[in-house]
């Protein structure tokens, strides 16, 4: 496997995107129950990160075109590829973060409708990506598998670390109990990652005997990735145990912020496999 730059943009690009969307849906849940002050306070640092993660991702994306410069003609076929439709995305992805980032510091007020703008068309670039893979020779990149995984990931991970940053900011306030609720709403697309996460691990699994692909060289699963989708397992059942403690039991913010950090820790190791794993299948 030596597609790295393209590891790294895929699933740094989807966390960016999960980490804004996440983060915008349980700003407009506390939008009407806190000032705009600490709405900013709340929020800043996840837009932040969304910012820095996406900047990472489209510097991955840029090794693996070799030349900047190509990037203008990997553009120019937007009608006929998948490609140039996600470079397209990308980049107006991280204008509308940019200038939801420069509304929130100049102006100092949350940008609600460019935000919710800007992680539309985040999602449109997480389906774009998918798109890219699923029109190809490898037969279990050519189904569900490939969506599963991409918006899967995006959910994982934009969760963990919104519930985690998010429940940092507001500590020091007075507000237990949003507190509480931006976890919760974190969790429940935390669950929605982990059944898609679940669907594209049980769809590899299910072709452990047959061909990878379309062409002449009849090659199947090979057995380190199954160990490696096993140990993947693990690390995210470690994660999954960690968030399950912060549901059943009461504790006090210290410990919640270590028990969301140890969870964000596990489930970006499980991912980061993952995401090794599907590309080793078609490169």
């Amino acid at each position: 496997m030596h597609e790295w730059p393209l590891l790294i943009f895929t699933l740094v690009i989807q966390t960016s995107i999960g980490c804004l969307a996440i983060s915008t849906l349980c700003a407009y849940r506390l939008l009407f129950k806190i000032n705009n002050e600490l709405a900013i306070t709340i929020i800043k640092k996840n837009l932040l990160l969304a910012f820095i993660l996406g900047i990472i991702g489209s510097i991955a994306s840029i090794f693996h075109l070799g030349n900047p410069f190509h990037i203008i003609y990997s553009i120019l076929n937007i009608a006929h590829s998948w490609m140039s439709r996600e470079i397209l995305f990308t980049g107006f992805y991280m204008g509308l973060l940019f200038l939801s980032i420069a509304i929130l510091v100049i102006k100092k007020y949350v940008p609600y409708t460019c935000l919710t703008i800007t992680c539309l068309v985040g999602i449109i670039d997480i389906f774009v990506m998918s798109n890219i893979y699923i029109n190809t020779i490898f037969t279990l990149w050519y189904n569900i598998f490939t969506y599963a995984a991409f918006f899967g990931s995006s959910l994982l991970m934009g969760g963990t670390i919104t519930a985690l940053i998010m429940h940092k900011e507001m500590q020091s306030s007075k507000l237990s109990k949003e507190r509480k609720q931006v976890i919760h709403i974190a969790i429940i697309f935390i669950a929605i990652g982990i059944i898609l996460t679940l669907l594209s691990v049980s769809t590899l699994l299910s072709v452990v005997n047959e061909p990878l692909s379309l062409g002449f060289t009849q090659q199947t699963l090979p057995n380190h990735l199954i160990v490696q989708s096993a140990i993947r397992i693990i690390l995210l059942t470690f994660g999954l145990c960690f968030i399950g403690c912060v549901l059943v039991k009461q504790y006090n913010n210290k410990k919640i912020s270590f028990i969301l950090l140890c969870s964000t820790t596990f489930i970006t190791l499980s991912e980061s496999i993952g995401r090794y794993i599907f590309f080793s299948l078609g490169v």
